[in-house]
């Protein structure tokens, strides 16, 4: 690698200097502008095969092969009202209250009264069914007018 890429590399900003909540102009294998979810992610909106949806890439200071992420420019705080999430957890399609599932039981299970899920059962038919998190990717698309 010859030392300009290597110099080029090196103007990014650190992953202790990035901020929960705020949206970047980054450098990465598939997005342009993500929003750091404090954990050492940046969430943007990725295409693939024509479709749009949240995916997360990782910091480029958390190394290989999952460190990808290069923030070159701290845009804005997105608005309090935006979950830093691509997902808003699980539902049963049938009822849409909220489930999750538990290793010790192998099986879903509602949150509000930890009775066991069954999915496609009976009349209601339903099936674990995941929530995006359409606020963030709205807000994505604004930023990167898709």
């Amino acid at each position: 690698m010859s030392t300009e890429t290597n110099s080029n590399l090196r103007e990014y900003i650190p992953l202790i200097e990035c901020k929960k909540g705020y949206l970047y102009r980054i450098n990465s294998r598939n997005l342009s502008f993500g929003v750091y979810d404090g954990k050492g992610g940046f969430i943007g909106i990725r295409e693939k095969f024509g479709g749009h949806y949240l995916f997360t890439e990782f910091h480029w200071d958390q190394g290989p092969p999952y460190g990808t992420v290069r923030p070159v420019q701290e845009i804005e705080k997105i608005p309090e009202n935006i979950e830093v999430k691509e997902g808003l957890g699980t539902v049963d399609s049938a009822t849409n209250r909220q489930i999750h599932w538990e290793d010790e039981k192998e099986s879903w299970v509602y949150d509000d009264t930890n009775e066991t899920f069954s999915p496609m059962t009976g009349k209601r038919k339903g099936f674990a069914c995941g929530v995006s998190n359409d606020v963030l990717f709205e807000y994505l698309k604004k930023v990167e007018q898709i």
